[in-house]
């Protein structure tokens, strides 16, 4: 991703969205799922990113949602950093 012209990136791998494979989609962990993610999104808000990339879908969709930002897959990046659609 750094090499991408134009591109700017910050890693945050000390947060975490809080769905933890199935464990936040159990309706008595939603509170902790949230409240987690919620960490996750004000920290991603407070550095001014437009949008989340991230690897797996759970890390998409929970911050995404809680956020109002596009969540996007690292191979949409690079795909339109290539000029590839579809």
């Amino acid at each position: 991703m750094a090499t991408i012209p134009g591109l700017e990136c910050e890693i945050f791998d000390d947060t975490c969205c809080g769905l933890s494979g199935s464990y936040g989609f159990k309706e008595k962990n939603e509170f902790t799922a949230i409240k987690i993610g919620n960490r996750a999104v004000s920290i991603i808000k407070k550095s001014g990113a437009e949008n989340i990339v991230a690897d797996c879908g759970s890390c998409r969709m929970q911050p995404g949602g809680l956020s109002g930002l596009t969540s996007l897959d690292p191979a949409e990046i690079l795909c339109e950093s290539l000029g590839i659609s579809g």
